[in-house]
């Protein structure tokens, strides 16, 4: 039998629990305590289906010395494990406006709901939920997640936690950088899912399988999640969910100064020879609820907290440039989310310029230019396109696409590119798996949507390359699709180095068919491998109609029009499931050609796939050409990367070669259209759909 390995975006996870009992509820045990739990329901009926456990502490209080520092771990080397009591909420942490006795500093706790029948071997996915709130104000108490759990089929365990907030989650200013924690609060979310981590199996949850959810600044934090570090360090989940990403331009540096000042002088602590971080810490809390109150709940939130910090840099700027983790996402708004803060009332927008004054006064920095351009997207009542039959619609819209829709697009647009390998890998791998081969898969995360063994497994980070071969000493024939950046032969090289040393006999080396006018590097690969003492299959794919719907998606149906280099040649789109059989048959037949285009059933100009894409969706679809610089430009301008942006144009006008053997595909481009009409027909609502008008402007509005 064949031993394979397929470099590619996969998945993969485990678990444990133990029951106990106490006459005041159920117990659950993990290392360090005992929590007793309740099973009433919301409406008060005993004994019901889901387990409740409150109040559970996963950091020390940030209380004296430790307030405004990163949250510090339990011991949890206890060996008295007392029965602690958690059948109820935990207290707030202290919101803006702040009122003494409401809400407390000691409020670093999460809440836990599994089902009751969950055992230590019952392996449940996770659900953890952020609460919104602007980062100044919310509770879990305000997501109960009883019925999350009681109503999923297949069992769940759902989890909430509390972090703090305002001055105490997100003080600011050198003060702090140098004596404490900037972003305090979004460490106090990274601590609750480390202690996820560590314990939630012994509710019956596995940590290998944790999704992590929220709405509004809840959907920001999930996202300032999956950014921390750059996406340098392996997060403590495994799947994202973000509704309504809620979250503003970040804090400018001489704001975050002055409110750090502000605070000083309201609390008394800017005195001369008052170390004022020393000060803060002794204040108490009606002091510090007083200076929160005074500087509001504008003057605090996340901020960019240095190279080495949580948040190195803008979100907006890390998700462009691919520093992120990698994980499943899932990215949703709700409809009329611009109703609160298009600014006013209905009756308060007659004209447009109703809306240049009401809905930007939230962001006074953007320049006129800039508001006449976001304008031009909303075509006004009455204006041919427009969806719109009132002014204030109109400014509804557009305040919603910049608060919330147009992040959720963002983040999952450049999710789906970054990972953009699986749309022929995990095909290939379900064809080898259906006929019985063994696979090993690779992915960023080490997780898998498949039935397959799976590795984590990093182009840049050679101390993962052993990784697939630690599963399978056998493996014999690989699979290889290169990172997405033009200069990638020595990270390849290393790799197939490695691998014949490990007795690989056969690579397929999937690249486009344009590669080699991207550079050297394809052609440099190419003629490695035809150096190197294994055989080796060239499998060069038209491009992919996937890819043809993900690029083309906003320009066509916001401005009616595709674009191309300009050139006459024909393009055979191919599907990706037709290069997933091509390389099937590379990886397995005893005689390959060296070289396999992988093409359509037919091939179009440009004109004509406009002339196609019309008669599908039923409206006119231009074709514009364009040089191959500028089409490139449009695709960096949409939130691509530089060099998967220039990979992308220089695909536009790329016709086969003739040399080599070529597979016909059998799925056509009409096929893909007919799919991208259906996803336009849809509701708006559609999870990770947005609205490509908005996806150009994140990086303007965060920046």
């Amino acid at each position: 039998m064949l031993r394979l390995l397929l470099l590619l975006s996969l998945t993969a996870f485990r678990v444990a629990f133990a029951a106990l009992s106490s006459p005041l509820g159920p117990v659950v045990s993990v290392k360090y305590a005992n929590f007793i739990g309740n099973t009433t329901s919301p409406v008060g009926a005993p004994n019901g289906p889901v387990g409740f456990f409150g109040n559970i502490p996963y950091a020390q209080p940030p209380l004296g010395n430790l307030r405004f520092r990163a949250p510090q771990p339990l011991n949890e080397n206890s060996a008295s494990k007392e029965l602690t009591d958690s059948r109820n909420w935990g207290p707030a942490c202290v919101q803006i406006p702040a009122v003494v006795g409401i809400g407390s500093e000691d409020c670093l706790t999460l809440n836990i709901w599994k089902p009751t029948n969950a055992t230590t071997s019952s392996k449940l996915p996770v659900v953890v939920y952020i609460h919104g709130g602007g980062f100044y104000y919310g509770t879990p108490q305000g997501f109960p997640m009883y019925d999350w759990v009681a109503q999923h089929p297949g069992g769940i365990i759902g989890v909430s936690i509390t972090y703090r907030l305002g001055l105490f989650g997100f003080l600011g200013g050198s003060g702090v950088a140098s004596d404490g924690a900037l972003n305090a609060g979004l460490l106090d979310q990274r601590a609750a899912l480390e202690w996820v981590q560590r314990h939630i199996s012994a509710f019956g949850g596995d940590p290998n399988n944790v999704s992590i959810s929220g709405e509004s600044a809840g959907g920001a934090a999930v996202v300032m999640q999956l950014v921390a570090y750059g996406g340098t360090k392996t997060p403590p989940f495994r799947r994202a969910t973000a509704q309504s990403i809620g979250y503003g331009p970040t804090l400018a540096q001489s704001r975050v100064d002055e409110v750090f000042s502000q605070v000083l002088s309201v609390t008394g602590c800017d005195a001369d020879g008052m170390p004022g971080m020393s000060c803060l810490r002794k204040a108490s809390l009606g002091t510090l609820i007083s200076a929160a109150n005074r500087v509001g709940a504008k003057g605090f939130g996340p901020i960019v907290d240095g190279p080495s910090g949580f948040l190195p840099d803008l979100p907006a700027r890390l998700i462009a440039q691919n520093k992120f983790s990698l994980v499943d996402f899932l990215g949703g708004h709700c409809t009329g989310d611009g109703h609160t803060f298009a600014g006013g009332k209905p009756d308060q927008f007659v004209t447009e310029d109703d809306i240049r004054r009401i809905v930007f006064a939230r962001w006074p920095g953007v320049s006129n230019d800039t508001i006449t351009q976001a304008l031009g997207l909303y075509p006004p009542p009455g204006a041919p396109g427009s969806e719109f039959a009132t002014q204030y619609e109109r400014a509804t819209e557009l305040a919603g696409d910049i608060v919330f829709t147009c992040m959720d697009y963002f983040v999952a647009e450049q999710s789906l590119q970054r990972g953009a390998t699986g749309k022929i890998g995990s095909r290939l791998a379900q064809l080898l798996h259906n006929a019985g081969h063994t696979v090993v898969a690779t992915s960023r995360t080490g997780t898998s949507p498949g039935p397959f063994e799976v590795v984590k497994f990093e182009w840049f980070d050679r101390r993962t390359f052993v990784a697939a071969f630690d599963v399978d000493e056998d493996i014999d024939r690989v699979f290889i699709v290169p990172p997405p950046i033009i200069d990638s032969f020595a990270h390849v090289k290393t790799f197939i180095d490695f691998a014949i040393w490990k007795g690989v006999q056969r690579f397929v080396f999937c690249t486009p068919g344009c590669a080699d006018k991207l550079g050297d590097t394809s052609r440099d690969i190419v003629q490695y491998l035809a150096s190197c003492d294994a055989d080796y299959v060239v499998v060069r794919p038209s491009l992919l109609r996937e890819n043809f719907n993900s690029i083309y998606r906003n320009s066509i149906q916001n401005q009616g029009q595709i674009f191309s280099t300009g050139k006459e040649q024909k393009v055979a789109f191919v599907g990706a499931e037709d290069v997933a059989k091509a390389s099937y048959d590379a990886l397995l037949a005893n005689k390959p050609p060296r070289i396999v285009h992988v093409v359509g059933p037919r091939s179009y100009t440009f004109d004509e796939v406009a002339v196609l894409t019309s008669s599908v969706l039923g409206k006119k679809i231009a074709h514009t050409r364009l040089s191959e610089q500028d089409l490139a430009s449009i695709f960096q301008d949409a939130g691509l990367s530089e060099d998967y942006a220039r990979i992308l144009s220089s695909l536009h006008g790329s016709d086969i070669e003739n040399a080599g053997g070529v597979h016909r595909g059998s799925l056509t481009l009409e096929q893909s259209l007919w799919d991208l009409h259906k996803s336009f027909s849809e509701s708006k609502v559609q999870m990770m759909m947005g609205k490509g008008k908005q996806q150009m402007r994140l990086p303007s509005l965060v920046a």
